[in-house]
């Protein structure tokens, strides 16, 4: 898998944008990739990517939905501000 820095035009996307990876452990497609994604956002000065995983596959909890949409409500709430 590419990494992000093969990528050079997507560093300033990633320190603008606030990112949610929502993953399921079981999710052999696409949970490794998600973690490595997540480790290398770390790397960058602002990390505005949150890595959120679960026990399950591809389908996402409704709880983590709501938790995830209930965040993004309130980041917007003190932006507006």
């Amino acid at each position: 898998m590419p990494t992000i820095a093969h990528y050079p035009d997507l560093h300033p996307i990633i320190s603008a944008v606030k990112m949610h990876l929502i993953v399921g452990k079981q999710d052999h497609y696409r949970y490794e990739n998600a973690v490595l994604f997540n480790e290398q956002a770390k790397k960058y000065q602002e990390n505005n990517v949150k890595l959120i995983t679960h026990d399950g596959g591809h389908v996402i909890p409704e709880n983590i939905v709501r938790q995830v949409i209930h965040d993004l409500d309130k980041s917007a709430e003190v932006s507006n501000e």
